[in-house]
């Protein structure tokens, strides 16, 4: 399962009033994050991911992702085990003229439905 979400922020949006957008996945797991940051963000867009409080990506909580007309990608592995399946996608535009709308994208293989619950199920006996 693909899920997309565009984020649109206003200009001067400091860090402090950030545009929380809450995103509810499917059970499973993260296989890929994808943002897309477009041109003219000029690093002063920032993206954030939480879980409840915790920051999940990027794991380090004295930078956000920043970027300008680039697409990052990532492939954290990440198994969402807490119901309900909920993130929130923090970001925020340090431009005070213009407003930015970076592309937070989410690739959830279903629980189950990976390769080693597949391999367990063969081995166990039962289908894949």
């Amino acid at each position: 399962m693909i899920y997309e979400f565009p984020i649109l922020i206003d200009p001067d949006t400091q860090q402090a009033d950030a545009t929380k957008t809450t995103v509810k996945l499917a059970p499973g797991t993260i296989t890929l994050l994808g943002i897309e940051f477009p041109s003219g963000c000029a690093g002063l867009v920032a993206v954030a991911i939480y879980e409840k409080t915790v920051r999940l990506f990027p794991t380090n909580n004295e930078y956000p992702f920043r970027s300008d007309d680039q697409y990052l990608v990532f492939n954290p592995n990440y198994e969402l085990t807490k119901s309900p399946h909920i993130l929130t996608i923090r970001a925020w535009n340090e431009d005070v003229r213009y407003p930015h709308t970076p592309i937070v994208r989410f690739e959830i293989i279903e629980k189950g439905r990976t390769l080693v619950d597949r391999l367990v199920r063969l081995l166990m006996g039962g289908g894949v």
